[in-house]
């Protein structure tokens, strides 16, 4: 081993001046990483982890920042920053606390309010760790992220792509991979076989199969890699696919063509095995590769083993593409829609069967108000009160989820001259009005505060309070959603799902 004394010696730095690592394998690949919102939603991507996230957040302001593990920076030859190698978790944290503006937009009211219980300067420096590289720095991030330690290790897909990082950055010397990492070589050939069978989805005969919406999700950093892992680990697969192993090598010694059929139909399966196959008897998972493996190779495409085309002649593609044009003469197709315009039909339908459709989503650590627009979206409007009544609630929660996210309550307050918790919602609107909102969202809130409005605040309140049936139609009710969707796009930073 190394030397590794410098795991001795600690030095303060600036908690402002510490750069995050980019290539950190919690992190989405190929995404980029260039401000602290982008790290941090990154980082709470997966509900278990926004969970530690905020524990760990709350945690440090209660108890002050209290350094049980080392924080291990290295400093970059290229431009002299020093970038964290291990606890960027912690170091986001920190920052975000110094300066909750930074954060994403569903996180601001809480760091914001987590930053009024800590003593700021107390986290302006932490002691760190200087390793004299980022090499010498990798023993302990391996260390710290093995199976076998006691702290929070990285994921199964996390440790597959630190090892095929290391692969990469040290020319495939598997020799010195398994002295930094102490896995076995059939494991590490393992890691590195799936991986590479993984990066298919980037060939362009399996990417335009998939789409942009599916090709993202199938690069993303919780692609459930385990279970192309389990699929490939059965020899009656590989053999039935043409899959070969020699080493780290991965070898299709079936018809490439097929095989990328197949292999871009099962990424589909699996990237979308919780809603367009969730119940279909195919159904992929880490247990049904085990339990139905006859149907899941049953519902996928033949591969076949023909010899590969070399390319067909001039006079051959002529012959083609001359049947391809008589099979199709004289067919008229409607072309199939794309799923944004189909998103968009369904926006704009006043006769739709949910106020909310179902392909909105959004991101917040308010347990009611993400409970209430998640019933939204499955109370059909035959129950027609009951939503008017929601509506309501929706948008009081939702003004009040923005202004503590913009810190402004004591604007309000003062503003008014009464306790925040005395301020009414449409002089709440009307204070958002004046002092937040732009252009479009402005026109919106001045029709919302208006009384003579046909979608106005006082229409809201009759839903809750009077007794008018007038405003209460199912085309009503989604046209007023639809009036105030750029409020609340704004007020709740609504997306769009990748399904």
């Amino acid at each position: 081993m190394d030397n590794y004394e410098w795991l001795d010696k600690k030095t303060p730095r600036s908690v402002d001046q510490l750069r995050l690592w980019p290539a950190n394998p919690r992190l989405t690949p190929d995404e980029q990483h260039t401000t602290l919102s982008d790290y941090t939603e990154d980082f709470t991507l997966e509900e278990a982890d926004r969970v530690s996230f905020i524990d760990l957040a709350k945690a440090i302001a209660k108890k002050g920042f209290i350094p049980f593990d080392p924080i291990i920076v290295w400093q970059s030859p290229e431009n002299e920053k020093f970038y964290v190698a291990e606890g960027n978790r912690r170091v986001l944290i920190l920052k975000l606390l110094r300066n909750p503006s930074k954060a994403p937009r569903q996180y601001r009211g809480l760091f914001r309010n987590l930053a009024l219980q800590i003593d700021l300067e107390s986290i302006s420096k932490v002691m760190v760790n200087v390793a004299p590289s980022f090499e010498e720095s990798i023993w302990y991030i391996n260390q710290r992220n093995n199976n076998s330690s006691l702290q929070r290790s990285w994921g199964r897909v996390q440790q597959h792509r630190w090892v095929n990082d290391l692969f990469v950055r040290f020319g495939g010397d598997i020799e010195k991979i398994k002295d930094i990492t102490n896995f076995g070589q059939g494991d590490l050939e393992s890691i590195i076989r799936v991986l590479k069978i993984k990066d298919f989805v980037d060939k362009p005969e399996v990417a335009e199969q998939l789409g942009d919406d599916i090709l993202t999700r199938a690069k993303a950093r919780n692609f459930p890699v385990t279970i192309l892992e389990r699929l490939l680990s059965s020899p009656e697969v590989r053999e039935k696919w043409g899959v070969e192993y020699d080493g780290v090598n991965v070898n299709i010694v079936s018809n490439k063509k097929s095989f990328y059929n197949l292999f871009a139909d099962l990424i589909k399966k699996i990237v979308q095995r919780d809603t367009v196959y969730k119940d279909a008897p195919d159904r992929i998972t880490t247990r049904t590769v085990t339990t139905h493996l006859k149907d899941i190779l049953a519902g996928l495409p033949e591969v076949n083993f023909e010899k590969d085309d070399e390319g067909d002649t001039d006079e051959q593609k002529v012959v083609n593409n001359s049947v391809k044009k008589t099979d199709v003469e004289g067919i008229e197709e409607e072309p199939e829609l794309t799923i944004e315009e189909q998103r968009a039909l369904i926006k704009n339908d006043p006769n739709r069967a949910f106020l909310i459709p179902n392909f909105y989503e959004i991101n917040t650590t308010n347990y009611r108000l993400n409970g209430l627009f998640q019933e939204l979206q499955k109370i059909r409007l035959t129950h027609k009160n009951c939503i008017g009544a929601c509506l309501r609630v929706l948008l009081d929660l939702s003004v009040l989820n923005y202004i503590n996210n913009e810190g402004i309550e004591t604007d309000i307050a003062s503003a008014y001259k009464v306790s925040f918790r005395d301020v009414q919602l449409k002089k709440r609107i009307e204070f958002i009005k004046t002092n937040k909102l732009t252009d479009q969202t402005k026109k919106i809130a001045a029709r919302l505060l208006d009384e003579n409005s046909e979608y106005s605040l006082d229409v809201l309140n009759g839903y809750v309070h009077g007794k008018d049936i007038h405003y209460l139609t199912k085309s009503f009710l989604n046209n007023f959603w639809n009036f105030l969707f750029p409020l609340f796009d704004l007020f709740l930073d609504i997306k769009e799902k990748n399904d």
